[in-house]
């Protein structure tokens, strides 16, 4: 059996999240982006790993995305908020 490795304090240290406001025919409103560059202990990045994001105030319920070759991830036009994001990958400890 693999053991569990974990990408925690790197994945930690690369989200990032920023607000902007929508103007023009679709009226004024804040939203926010969540992104971020999945990446192991050693600091190698991690494409594939399921990245999923949840809030009470997020229309449709949870989001997901698959982190991309370089290992980077983006969601776009959030609602301002809190949110719980996880990392899942094969052969790593879901965070």
């Amino acid at each position: 059996m693999q053991s569990l490795r974990t990408f925690f304090p790197a994945v930690v240290a690369a989200l990032a999240f920023s607000l902007s406001t929508a103007s023009g025919a679709e009226g004024q409103g804040v939203t926010g982006s969540i992104d971020g560059t999945v990446s192991d202990e050693t600091g190698a990045v991690l494409p594939g790993v399921t990245v999923t994001i949840s809030s009470l105030g997020l229309l449709g319920g949870e989001q997901f995305r698959v982190s991309e070759g370089d290992g980077s991830f983006r969601f776009t036009a959030l609602p301002p908020g809190r949110y719980a994001v996880s990392f899942e990958l094969a052969g790593f400890q879901r965070v």
